[in-house]
C-alpha cells in the first residue's frame, strides 16, 4: 500500500517498481497533487477523463 502521508508517492512506486515507471494510474480523487503524482510514474502516454459531479440527463 502507498501512504502519501509518510514518502513521496513517486518514490514509493519507484521502490517498488524497482526504478521503473508503471503502465496505469488510476486517480479517483481529482486531487491536483495526486493526479501530479500519478502522471509522474508514467512512462508512457497521459490519458484523463474528468466526470462531472452532477447527473447528466442522457436522451
Amino acid at each position: 500500500m502507498i501512504n502519501s502521508l509518510k514518502k513521496d508517492v513517486v518514490e514509493q512506486v519507484r521502490e517498488i517498481t524497482k526504478g521503473m515507471d508503471v503502465n496505469y494510474s488510476v486517480d479517483t480523487t481529482g486531487v491536483s497533487a495526486v493526479m501530479k503524482a500519478g502522471v509522474d510514474v508514467l512512462g508512457m502516454m497521459v490519458f484523463m477523463l474528468q466526470l462531472p459531479l452532477h447527473q447528466i440527463p442522457w436522451k
